[in-house]
């Protein structure tokens, strides 16, 4: 697995974020959102969770059970980020939807499947 451009991909994805919120912000009349705002933080835990482990246990990179452990936390910070923007577009619109808890329980569902598969691979690792 190439860490290093998932490293860059998430740090560029970070900042579209940070300007998509700054500009969505610019044209809400005044009106912002806090989830817009926190948004572009998350690809950031991922990356620095990458570079914690790719620091402390550098063989274990290349396991598939850890490359299946990235596509899971890399799959639910996406489906964290997409609520959080859309809960912040709703804000600013004024309205809200029941339906974005779904992406937040996607991630969670996505977290704990990536957790199994990281636990698999350090056990393997020692």
């Amino acid at each position: 697995m190439q860490i290093n451009k998932w490293l860059a991909s998430l740090s560029a994805g970070s900042v579209f974020l940070y300007l998509f919120k700054t500009v969505y912000n610019y044209f809400g009349h005044g009106v912002t959102s806090a989830a817009l705002d926190s948004a572009w933080c998350w690809p950031l835990v991922l990356v620095v969770f990458l570079l914690v482990i790719k620091s402390v246990s550098p063989a274990i990179i290349k396991t598939p059970r850890m490359r299946v452990s990235y596509r899971c936390f890399l799959l639910a910070v996406i489906s964290v980020v997409s609520g959080r923007v859309l809960t912040g577009i709703f804000e600013i619109a004024g309205t809200s939807s029941g339906y974005v808890v779904v992406y937040y329980v996607t991630a969670f569902i996505l977290v704990l499947i990536g957790s199994f598969f990281l636990m698999a691979a350090l056990r393997i690792s020692d």
